[in-house]
Parts: structure tokens; C-alpha cells; sequence
């Protein structure tokens, strides 16, 4: 006697049978489990061209160039940190400029950043060559009569021969200076010159820090300064270019 295969039976054979051939004619992309090798390395090579690009926009600068913008990103930074207290702001230019050359240009566009009105002079004779002396029309508050000569060599670049600027006079203005400065200037030695109202460090690069309490027969004859009665008192704190030192125009 023989056995019938019930239909349902029959009928699932025929769908694995075609589920088996259009499963082995049909595979599956890889793409559908995983990112496709393809993709990932178009990631990759865009990653490595915007690094290399990058890299690339670094690498361009000169040596030169790069120090500008590191000079002109730190100097600014100096210029402004401080802007509660002046006195403080201008001894951090001062200790800039004592350790970094600049021309004329740029100390006057950093001038310009502070609002300071800075005016340029020119001067020149046979004897001492060119001189550029830059002033400020609007000093920062409780400060006056910012003061910077340039001196030009034969190949017409510009070194710093003195800058400075005054204090108002009061009770305490002259320790008050001698505090700011010791806190910019941290390594500075001992003092070669201490007196009741003149102190000075040399730097030991070819420049000299000095402050000065001005007395009454120090305010005539400024050939700069227009100083009366009430000056009487003035703090003046200077860097200046020590004639006695070996000094290549080199900070």
C-alpha cells in the first residue's frame, strides 16, 4: 500500500527548493552588513588630504613668517592684558620690545590697536644718521608722554635706542613703578644703580632698565616734554641701548 505525501509537505519542499536557488542567485551585497571598502578609503584619503592641506598651510611660512605672527600674537597679548592698569600694559610693551626687534611700523600699528594716537617723526643729519621718534597723542589713563627712538643703520633697517613713558606724580607713584616693573621683568639681577629717586638694571643684552623720579630742575629744557610746577614728581620708566655694550642691533 502506498503512503500519499500530504500537499503542505510537498508545497514547503517546493518553497526551500526556491528560496535555496534564489538565495545562491541573488547574494546579498556587502555593502548591506558593513561600509564598503571603497567608502572608507574615500573617508581616509579626505581625512589625509584636509591633514596634508593643513599641514601644508603651516608648513608654507618661512622661518621668518612665522616668527612675525608669533611676535605679533604675544606682543598683542601683552599690549592687552592688562587693561585696568596702564602702568602695567606699557611695562609689558617695554619688556617686548626689550627682547624682540621690531621696526618703527609695527610698534606704531600696535599704538594704533590701543587707540593711542601715535604720530611719527623723522629726523635726520651727516653725524648721527636717521632717527624715527614715535609719539602718542592719547596716552593710556594715568600715563603720559610715551616716548621711542629708532635708529637706522646703512642697510635701512630700524633698532630700538630708547623707549619710555612717564607716570603722574603722586605719594607712592616711584615704588609703585619699581613694583610693576620687578613683577614683568621676573628675572631681572640685581640693580647696578640705586639712588633716592634713580634705579637701573642692566638687562644684559645690550639695554638698560632704569626708573626715575624726575625732580624740579629736571623739567626744563625737555626738548619733548613740556613739563611745569605741578610735574614735579614724575616717575619715568625707560629701556634704553646701553652705548657701552657690544650691541649688533640683536635682541
Amino acid at each position: 500500500m502506498k503512503h500519499k505525501i500530504p500537499y503542505f509537505l510537498i508545497t514547503i519542499g517546493i518553497l526551500l527548493v526556491l528560496f535555496a536557488y534564489y538565495k545562491k542567485s541573488h547574494p546579498r551585497s556587502q555593502k548591506d552588513f558593513t561600509p564598503s571598502t571603497t567608502a572608507t578609503e574615500s573617508h581616509k584619503n579626505k581625512k589625509s588630504q584636509i591633514n596634508i592641506a593643513t599641514h601644508s598651510e603651516h608648513k608654507s611660512l618661512s622661518p621668518q613668517e612665522a616668527l612675525l605672527l608669533q611676535k605679533k600674537t604675544s606682543t598683542q597679548f601683552l599690549i592687552y592684558k592688562n587693561k585696568k592698569k596702564p602702568v602695567e600694559a606699557m611695562s609689558y610693551l617695554l619688556k617686548h620690545y626689550a627682547f624682540n626687534s621690531y621696526s618703527v611700523g609695527e610698534i606704531i600699528n600696535h599704538l594704533k590697536e590701543k587707540n593711542m594716537n601715535p604720530i611719527l617723526l623723522k629726523e635726520s643729519n651727516p653725524y648721527t644718521g636717521t632717527m624715527h621718534v614715535v609719539r602718542t597723542e592719547s596716552p593710556l589713563p594715568n600715563t603720559r608722554y610715551f616716548h621711542a627712538q629708532f635708529f637706522e643703520d646703512q642697510d635701512s633697517k630700524s633698532y630700538l635706542q630708547h623707549m619710555s613713558f612717564d607716570i603722574k606724580p603722586g605719594a607712592q607713584a616711584f615704588e609703585t613703578a619699581i613694583q610693576t616693573v620687578k613683577s614683568i621683568f621676573t628675572h631681572l639681577r640685581a640693580p647696578q644703580i640705586v639712588k633716592p629717586n634713580f634705579i637701573m638694571w642692566s638687562l644684559n643684552n645690550g639695554y638698560n632698565l632704569w626708573i626715575q623720579r624726575l625732580q624740579p630742575h629736571q623739567l626744563s629744557g625737555d626738548p619733548y616734554n613740556a613739563y611745569d610746577a605741578r610735574d614735579n614728581g614724575t616717575v619715568k620708566i625707560a629701556l634704553e641701548l646701553d652705548l657701552d655694550h657690544n650691541h649688533e642691533h640683536k635682541h
